[in-house]
């Protein structure tokens, strides 16, 4: 079953990425730059580095990343919004822990012991932690009428699942979600195969041979572009009784010498 469902997620991974891309390339454009430089920079870095991006992405990854989805709303868009609105409230709170004047305010309010402070910061610190996640929850997948009770219940339960761990795992599965979807889609755009070492075996193999079939023509092209070269040059050196070549040899500027004022 697992492993059914791990070939099921593969098998729509085009779909999903292909609906969540104009929001990622807006928001993350500045990276998409970075690795846009890089494939032209050097293909078999670029490869090189697509393929890390899709090793680093799990397979337990994509399972959570597949199953926050919803019609109403993408995985990224998830994401981005508990960046963006949970984190922040999140982030505050949890100072509440350390802050002298919150935890006098509490004593003299709730009439604690000094002992009791610390204990019951946490608790309520805690207790409305949940209350935000689970309204931010409603907020992401609403439940519309009763007919509706049922809707988003795997969606509601993966993202109650998935917000509730530390922040620096949240934002390892973020990263690496969407290293691995700028990578594929600057590869897809330039036809460049990458090596998935988490799709099926069959997949590798097509991947592999694909990759070995694009370096041969890789090196065709440069053997022939070399070989332009060499003949322009050769050219380049019987013209005007080799006035060019000569000039280019010396490092001389054309339009000055043609002028006379060397």
């Amino acid at each position: 079953m697992a492993k059914n469902f791990r070939y099921f997620i593969f098998t729509h991974a085009g779909t999903i990425i292909m609906q969540q891309l104009p929001n990622i390339n807006i928001r993350e454009q500045a990276k998409k730059q970075l690795i846009d430089d890089s494939l032209i920079a050097n293909v078999e870095d670029f490869r090189s580095q697509a393929t890390k991006a899709f090793n680093d992405y799990t397979v337990r990854q994509r399972t959570i990343i597949y199953q926050l989805g919803a019609k109403n709303i993408d995985s990224y868009g998830v994401l981005t919004a508990w960046q963006d609105e949970l984190l922040p409230k999140q982030q505050s709170l949890r100072k509440k822990r350390s802050d002298d004047a919150f935890s006098k305010l509490l004593t003299k309010n709730l009439l604690l012991k000094n002992n009791e402070i610390e204990s019951k910061v946490d608790h309520i610190i805690q207790e409305r932690e949940t209350e935000i996640l689970n309204n931010f929850i409603e907020k992401i997948y609403p439940i519309a009428t009763d007919n509706d009770s049922n809707k988003y219940t795997d969606q509601r339960q993966q993202a109650t699942d998935l917000l509730s761990k530390p922040e620096t795992e949240i934002n390892e599965i973020l990263n690496h979600y969407i290293d691995y979807l700028l990578y594929k889609e600057i590869a897809d755009e330039n036809h460049i195969s990458v090596n998935d070492p988490h799709s099926s075996p069959i997949k590798r193999l097509i991947s592999n041979s694909r990759i070995r079939s694009e370096r041969k023509k890789t090196v065709i092209y440069q053997n022939e572009r070399l070989i332009f070269i060499k003949n322009r040059l050769e050219l380049l050196s019987k013209m005007n009784g080799g006035l060019v070549a000569n000039l280019y040899e010396k490092k001389w500027d054309l339009i000055i010498r043609l002028n006379g004022k060397i």
